[in-house]
């Protein structure tokens, strides 16, 4: 019920219920379609370093390495990755550019191929 949540976000205090929505918010929408709501708006997709779509374990590690204190500020390393790219090895890129690379790249193989009609 209702009053059983609340009570539950005031045991956790702020910081807790914050942590508890961050986790369940990012696990849930980039583990399901490797895309936030604010990733979709801006049409950007989570990948690995091979353009694929990570796995639950990749996405669970990125998840967790946001929860690292002052992590937001990260972007400012020589790198300027944020750890949860950098330590789960995964890269943000638009969407439509990584369908086009692919495409392209997929394509490659099928040089010196005979084509099936």
């Amino acid at each position: 019920t209702y009053d059983a949540w609340v009570e539950i976000m005031i045991s956790l205090g702020v910081v807790g219920t914050y942590l508890s929505f961050a986790i369940i918010y990012y696990l849930f929408f980039e583990g399901l379609f490797g895309r936030t709501i604010g990733k979709i708006v801006t049409g950007s997709v989570v990948v690995d370093e091979n353009g694929l779509k990570p796995s639950f374990k990749i996405i669970f590690i990125r998840t967790l390495c946001r929860l690292i204190p002052f992590e937001a500020l990260s972007f400012l390393s020589k790198s300027a990755r944020f750890w949860h790219d950098s330590f789960s090895r995964t890269y943000v890129v638009e969407k439509k550019d990584l369908e086009q690379d692919m495409e392209n790249f997929y394509s490659l193989d099928l040089i010196g191929r005979k084509e099936v009609i």
